[in-house]
């Protein structure tokens, strides 16, 4: 993976490390979320901008534009499907259960792909999102709908740093259906500097607790 400096990887949502899949030892029902405080979701922070949903769009639209051309790109352009193809490919090249693991622009490119009729059946025990911006309207509003746990997903645990600005929002489990006993919604610290880049995330005991937990 490309070094990104720490003023790039504070704006980051592009895939990074995006998408990590690896084959799951066995079987096991239950599989377990980091034992630390739930999050609770900060007063006004689901919605950036509190406007119609085609201005969000369009408003969003040019953000991205001009601040984050990958993310852009991946909303916006044909390259979505190219995209989501990497990931596509990586799923079917495994025959067993898949922990998915994904950060940043990466959890809306799994969100989607998992949520396709193609993987209902493939079994993914645990997905884990780091640093995900699935929490706001504006970005619920160009994904998969209606929000709802993707289909193959058994439990849903999304790890997120209260100081990361690309998940301010850091909770999940009131935006999708069916996320009663599915999703787990974690603070950790991320001990980056920009309290965004994956390698914190991926750093943090927690995390590591809960893809050892699920394999």
């Amino acid at each position: 993976m490309k070094a990104l400096s720490d003023a790039w990887q504070c704006a980051d949502l592009r895939p990074g490390c995006t998408r990590v899949a690896r084959k799951a030892k066995g079987r096991s029902g239950g599989v377990r979320s980091a034992p630390t405080t739930d999050v609770r979701p900060a007063a006004g922070v689901a919605e950036l901008l509190p406007l119609p949903g085609p201005l969000r769009r369009f408003l969003l639209r040019q953000l991205l534009r001009h601040l984050i051309p990958d993310a852009n790109g991946y909303f916006f352009t044909n390259t979505q499907g190219k995209i989501k193809d990497r990931l596509r490919t990586t799923l079917n090249a495994v025959a067993g259960p898949v922990v998915v693991v994904s950060h940043s622009l990466g959890t809306v490119v799994a969100y989607d792909v998992l949520s396709e009729a193609g993987f209902a059946q493939k079994d993914v025990p645990l997905f884990i999102t780091l640093g995900s911006p699935l929490g706001y309207t504006e970005i619920q509003d160009v994904i998969t709908r209606p929000l709802r746990i993707p289909a193959p997903v058994r439990l849903w645990t999304n790890f997120a740093d209260p100081l990361d600005l690309v998940t301010l929002d850091t909770t999940l489990a009131d935006d999708f259906r069916g996320a009663a006993k599915v999703i787990a919604d974690i603070r950790v610290d991320n001990p980056s500097p920009n309290n965004h880049a994956s390698c914190g995330y991926l750093r943090s005991r927690h995390v590591r607790d809960a893809v050892t937990a699920a394999a």
